[in-house]
């Protein structure tokens, strides 16, 4: 009888403490993600320019989010599947794209539209000799000590339309020496590097008769103010030419997102006031061919204005 009561003791004592451990644990109930977004919800971009998305902002409704495209993607285009963002390589073609992006987790998902906008390097079809040609020949070749008006160095000046052209020959950029020379022995290798790209560029222009063009339409968006949608492109094609390799002209490099941010962030006012020609000394100014346009100028400000953001 002894032996009874304590075995069932000891049940009753197993039980109450298999009850207190369910009554002590916790359930995490997991609900379908919402308030999926961008910010911006697109991009308007040139031909050409890598770039990426902002990350989105979600309620994970307390589960693991994975991201994915729906529907048809253009090539060049692709997403993070752990964070969302979404990025695109510099041959994506010409187009306008309303990308769908779903975010699930084990209880369901959510979707978004990011709208991304390919623009042709082109205005109806024709380069731009001032606002895509000659920022690459004045930026890359015409610096200060080099083949500018000042400078004329071997007797070449680069920065004019008249000057330029006496290198090249209109439909055949294999015959024009001012294109020939660049990528290799022009600029000099100590010097920034005009990308595949920018030398593409200008033998279509070449290719298309080499005329004194002025496109109708710009491609600057002001909303477009990070590193990678906007500025750093801006930098390729007005600053590089000085600024694309270390040390840089005064000691400031452009051509990177690291080297470019410090330079954004510990010469804040000097930048503003170089783009935007107030500098106390002129020779300051940048660049210093010539103030960049308005929205350009804008897009700077904006950059640095949030923190020079990537």
């Amino acid at each position: 009888m002894k032996k009874i009561i304590y075995i069932g003791i000891s049940v009753i004592l197993f039980i109450a403490c298999k009850h207190e451990t369910v009554n002590n644990s916790t359930t995490t109930i997991v609900t379908v993600p919402s308030n999926f977004s961008y910010n911006p919800s697109g991009s308007n971009i040139t031909q050409g320019v890598a770039g990426n998305s902002a990350t989105p902002t979600i309620k994970n409704g307390q589960g693991t989010i994975s991201y994915s495209f729906k529907g048809t993607v253009p090539a060049g285009v692709s997403i993070s599947s752990g964070s969302g963002l979404i990025s695109w390589n510099a041959n994506v073609a010409v187009g306008s794209y309303s990308l769908t992006v779903q975010a699930s987790n084990s209880a369901g998902s959510v979707t978004a539209i990011y709208s991304l906008t390919i623009n042709s390097a082109t205005s109806n079809g024709t380069v731009c000799f001032s606002t895509q040609i000659l920022p690459l020949y004045v930026t890359y070749c015409a610096m200060s000590g080099c083949h500018n008006s000042g400078s004329r160095a071997e007797g070449i000046e680069l920065d004019t339309y008249t000057t330029i052209m006496n290198g090249i020959v209109a439909n055949n950029p294999n015959g024009s020496r001012y294109y020939t020379v660049l990528g290799g022995k022009m600029p000099p290798k100590s010097s920034g590097q005009l990308t595949s790209t920018q030398i593409a560029l200008i033998s279509q222009w070449i290719t298309e008769g080499a005329t004194n063009t002025t496109c109708t339409t710009s491609t600057c968006d002001t909303t477009q103010y990070t590193y990678t949608n906007g500025i750093s492109a801006l930098f390729a094609n007005n600053c590089n030419g000085c600024h694309g390799v270390a040390p840089g002209s005064g000691n400031v490099v452009l051509s990177d997102y690291t080297s470019a941010k410090t330079a954004g962030t510990t010469l804040k006012a000097n930048f503003l006031n170089a783009v935007n020609y107030s500098s106390a000394t002129t020779a300051m100014n940048m660049p210093p061919t010539g103030q960049l346009t308005a929205c350009q100028v804008t897009q700077i400000t904006k950059w640095l204005n949030a923190g020079c953001p990537q």
